[in-house]
């Protein structure tokens, strides 16, 4: 095993909801570190992932990001300050770098499609890689989405986004058990915290494997004892 392992890019987008005043949005404000998980699902794809998905060591590696950034589980009986859903796998994800007003089909996790607008044209064209993010948050991602909800005040209260954080990878044909630790990694420092540009990108490592090829040689049976 190459300890040294090969760069690659992680990208990470992360949204904190806020309402709107009369003439700008809600300062922002953090929504406490307690937490339960509600639910922790692989996306439906028509591609399949390099491998099943060892589901107990990710969410073993989600607890330990969250408690790295000081996320942890309420005292018994009390409510936590988020609720928490968990989606993962390899699929299209919303291009930030498209108008959201002409978007004619979208979701955080599906196949949108858009019709471009004269301000994103001139985008593209004026600001230097532009265009190259927006053909590359086109194609199909490997991720793992974090997102949070307001604890219900009560059984009739609508659902309340509070904030959501992706974590990406551009190759979609890659391991997700081997690189889901550096995901997190990556992208636990932004949960409940905004990316105010599109995303960032992060470099990281992952450890290539390699096998040493040599002469064989016999090896005689162990002759029993006395």
């Amino acid at each position: 095993m190459d300890e040294a392992g090969a760069d690659f890019p992680i990208t990470v987008r992360s949204f904190v909801e806020r309402n709107y005043t009369r003439f700008s949005k809600e300062p922002y404000r953090e929504h406490g570190r307690t937490y339960a998980v509600i639910s922790f699902d692989q996306v439906k794809s028509d591609s399949p992932l390099a491998r099943t998905i060892n589901q107990v060591a990710l969410y073993r590696e989600f607890q330990k990001a969250l408690a790295t950034h000081g996320f942890h589980e309420p005292a018994p009986g009390a409510k936590p300050a988020v609720l928490l859903t968990v989606i993962y796998g390899r699929g299209w994800l919303h291009n930030p770098y498209l108008d959201k007003e002409v978007e004619t089909a979208s979701s955080d996790f599906g196949v949108p499609t858009y019709t471009a607008s004269v301000e994103q044209l001139i985008r593209e064209r004026s600001t230097p890689g532009y265009a190259d993010k927006t053909i590359s948050a086109n194609a199909e991602k490997l991720f793992i989405a974090v997102i949070a909800w307001k604890f219900p005040d009560g059984p009739k209260e609508k659902p309340q986004k509070l904030w959501r954080t992706v974590m990406i990878a551009d190759d979609p044909d890659q391991d997700l058990n081997l690189i889901a630790d550096k995901l997190l990694a990556a992208g636990a420092g932004y949960f409940d915290h905004p990316i105010e540009q599109e995303e960032v990108t992060i470099s990281s490592k992952v450890a290539a494997g390699h096998v040493e090829v040599g002469t064989p040689t016999v090896v005689e049976p162990a002759k029993p004892g006395k």
